[in-house]
């Protein structure tokens, strides 16, 4: 009898999953990804040459290695596919702070997309959402109680997103109730970017909100970068995940800094298997 194969959809979260680990560990075997997801090593083998293609990830002598810290950071490709359990938890996290807000700014963070979903769909009268990101805007545009609003400037497109000093000189026309923004790097209490360009955003955007909200996840702490955006203390309020390393969160606090910590659900068991081969298969290469 023909084995049941996986939807499209499991192959996708199963490479996601894949991706998350070889971002955030660097380099792991083919081996340790074929025990961690439950299927074949040939089944890896496959996922990471299609990872490989979309040039996520590169293949080196049986190992998945991610690509460069910078290009991590700075592709819109790898920040969306990247963290997404983290960053659902963050974001739900921090939709009680925007409550009553009517004019709202949106950094380029994929951090803040899904806070941006859940405050379309929880909204009961209009919010102005004025961002520098595209792919925010795209978002937004599906929910009828969000006025979606693109800054101008120079559009950058592995970035999907627009920064100069147009975008900064729009920002300064503006006045936010709150401004929400993520940053690649966070280390003794001070976030940190590799982009000029994106710390100039940020930055502006801060000067013209009554409150703002910082979003991190644990990945991004005890991490520095070339560029200092701003003291955590300068956020209105922080939101990590609760797995960030206690002696960074009471660091952050010690310095100032409101922080709120918000837990991560467990990956549905889909996430887990989701193998695109017979579970008789599966078995076989399991018992070997």
């Amino acid at each position: 009898m023909r084995g049941s194969r996986s939807s499209d959809a499991l192959v996708h979260q199963r490479r996601d999953q894949i991706l998350e680990v070889v971002l955030d560990e660097g380099a792991v075997g083919i081996p340790d990804l074929a025990r961690r997801c439950q299927v074949s090593e040939m089944t890896i083998h496959r996922d990471l040459d299609a990872l490989a293609d979309a040039g996520l990830v590169e293949k080196h002598r049986g190992r998945a290695v991610a690509p460069s810290a910078l290009r991590v950071q700075t592709s819109a490709q790898f920040r969306m596919r990247a963290g997404a359990r983290l960053k659902e938890a963050v974001g739900s996290g921090a939709l009680p702070l925007l409550e009553g807000a009517r004019t709202v700014f949106f950094d380029d963070s994929t951090t803040a997309l899904p806070l941006l979903r859940r405050l379309g769909e929880t909204a009961t009268a209009p919010v102005t959402v004025v961002t520098n990101y595209l792919e925010a805007v795209h978002r937004g545009a599906g929910h009828p109680m969000l006025r979606m609003h693109l800054l101008g400037g120079d559009y950058v497109p592995d970035l999907g997103a627009t920064f100069g000093s147009a975008c900064v000189e729009a920002i300064h026309r503006w006045h936010f109730d709150v401004a929400v923004f993520s940053a690649p790097a966070e280390s003794e209490a001070r976030c940190y970017h590799p982009l000029l360009g994106s710390v100039a955003i940020k930055q502006a955007a801060l000067r013209r909100a009554a409150d703002s909200v910082l979003l991190l996840d644990h990945t991004k702490l005890g991490h520095t970068g070339p560029h200092h955006i701003c003291d955590v203390s300068e956020a209105g309020t922080v939101v990590l995940d609760a797995e960030a390393d206690p002696r960074e969160v009471e660091l952050m606090r010690r310095q100032g800094a409101t922080v709120q910590l918000v837990p991560i659900a467990e990956p549905a068991a889909t996430d887990r298997l989701g193998d695109d081969e017979p579970r008789a298969s599966r078995k076989s290469a399991a018992r070997t």
